[in-house]
Protein backbone atom coordinates (compact mmCIF):
# COMPACT_ATOMS: atom_id res chain seq x y z
CA UNK A 1 0.00 0.00 0.00
CA UNK A 2 1.13 3.58 -0.75
CA UNK A 3 2.31 5.92 2.03
CA UNK A 4 -0.32 8.60 2.41
CA UNK A 5 0.55 12.01 1.93
CA UNK A 6 -0.27 14.75 4.46
CA UNK A 7 -3.43 15.99 4.02
CA UNK A 8 -3.47 19.46 2.58
CA UNK A 9 -3.57 21.44 5.63
CA UNK A 10 -1.55 24.53 6.15
CA UNK A 11 0.12 23.75 9.76
CA UNK A 12 1.25 20.85 7.64
CA UNK A 13 3.63 22.81 5.71
CA UNK A 14 3.99 25.93 8.04
CA UNK A 15 7.41 24.26 8.39
CA UNK A 16 8.42 25.30 4.68
CA UNK A 17 8.27 29.22 5.80
CA UNK A 18 11.42 29.15 7.53
CA UNK A 19 13.53 26.84 5.01
CA UNK A 20 16.93 27.67 4.63
CA UNK A 21 16.44 25.89 1.32
CA UNK A 22 14.00 28.59 -0.04
CA UNK A 23 17.43 31.17 -0.11
CA UNK A 24 19.18 28.69 -2.21
CA UNK A 25 18.79 27.59 -5.82
CA UNK A 26 16.53 24.37 -5.61
CA UNK A 27 18.77 22.36 -8.15
CA UNK A 28 21.65 21.65 -5.51
CA UNK A 29 18.93 19.34 -3.92
CA UNK A 30 18.28 17.46 -6.78
CA UNK A 31 20.82 15.26 -8.86
CA UNK A 32 19.77 15.78 -12.79
CA UNK A 33 19.73 12.34 -15.08
CA UNK A 34 23.23 11.12 -15.67
CA UNK A 35 25.18 12.70 -13.15
CA UNK A 36 27.59 10.95 -11.71
CA UNK A 37 31.29 10.64 -10.09
CA UNK A 38 32.47 14.07 -7.86
CA UNK A 39 30.03 16.11 -9.89
CA UNK A 40 27.30 13.95 -7.75
CA UNK A 41 29.36 13.95 -4.78
CA UNK A 42 29.97 17.80 -4.25
CA UNK A 43 26.14 19.02 -5.32
CA UNK A 44 25.07 16.68 -2.11
CA UNK A 45 27.93 18.20 -0.20
CA UNK A 46 26.62 21.73 -0.91
CA UNK A 47 22.87 20.42 -0.46
CA UNK A 48 23.64 19.24 3.27
CA UNK A 49 25.75 22.24 3.61
CA UNK A 50 22.31 24.11 3.27
CA UNK A 51 20.22 21.92 5.78
CA UNK A 52 22.99 22.20 8.39
CA UNK A 53 22.48 25.61 9.23
CA UNK A 54 18.58 25.02 8.58
CA UNK A 55 16.06 25.54 11.50
CA UNK A 56 13.38 22.94 10.23
CA UNK A 57 15.98 20.27 9.22
CA UNK A 58 13.75 17.97 11.25
CA UNK A 59 10.00 18.42 10.18
CA UNK A 60 11.81 18.66 6.71
CA UNK A 61 13.04 14.47 7.12
CA UNK A 62 10.32 13.72 9.39
CA UNK A 63 8.17 15.06 6.05
CA UNK A 64 10.75 13.05 3.24
CA UNK A 65 10.40 9.34 5.76
CA UNK A 66 6.80 9.61 6.32
CA UNK A 67 6.10 10.18 2.52
CA UNK A 68 8.64 7.79 1.70
CA UNK A 69 10.07 11.03 -0.19
CA UNK A 70 11.60 9.13 -3.53
CA UNK A 71 14.07 12.35 -4.93
CA UNK A 72 16.56 14.78 -3.83
CA UNK A 73 17.72 15.91 -0.37
CA UNK A 74 15.85 16.40 2.26
CA UNK A 75 16.30 17.41 5.97
CA UNK A 76 20.20 16.62 4.88
CA UNK A 77 20.02 13.01 3.62
CA UNK A 78 19.92 11.68 0.61
CA UNK A 79 17.30 9.33 -0.91
CA UNK A 80 20.09 6.51 -0.17
CA UNK A 81 20.70 7.42 3.34
CA UNK A 82 16.85 7.58 3.50
CA UNK A 83 15.89 4.18 2.14
CA UNK A 84 14.83 1.45 4.61
CA UNK A 85 15.13 3.78 7.91
CA UNK A 86 12.15 5.28 9.30
CA UNK A 87 12.29 8.05 11.97
CA UNK A 88 12.25 6.65 14.87
CA UNK A 89 15.98 5.38 13.37
CA UNK A 90 17.35 8.71 11.78
CA UNK A 91 15.54 11.33 13.55
CA UNK A 92 17.28 11.57 16.55
CA UNK A 93 21.17 11.53 15.09
CA UNK A 94 20.10 14.20 13.06
CA UNK A 95 18.41 15.94 15.43
CA UNK A 96 20.94 16.41 17.84
CA UNK A 97 23.46 17.50 14.99
CA UNK A 98 25.32 14.08 14.93
CA UNK A 99 26.05 12.67 11.02
CA UNK A 100 24.49 9.32 10.16
CA UNK A 101 27.04 8.16 7.89
CA UNK A 102 29.17 5.80 10.27
CA UNK A 103 25.33 4.34 11.46
CA UNK A 104 24.72 3.50 7.81
CA UNK A 105 27.41 2.56 6.34
CA UNK A 106 27.82 -0.31 9.47
CA UNK A 107 24.24 -1.45 8.44
CA UNK A 108 23.76 -3.95 5.67
CA UNK A 109 22.54 -1.35 2.40
CA UNK A 110 19.16 -2.30 0.91
CA UNK A 111 20.50 -0.17 -2.22
CA UNK A 112 22.51 -2.41 -4.10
Amino acid sequence: MAPRLPRALQRNWEWQVDAACREVDARIFFHPPGERGAEYEARDQAAKTVCERCAVREPCLRFALDTHEPYGVWGGLTVEERLGHGPAELLPEVIEGDTVDSRLQSRPSSVP
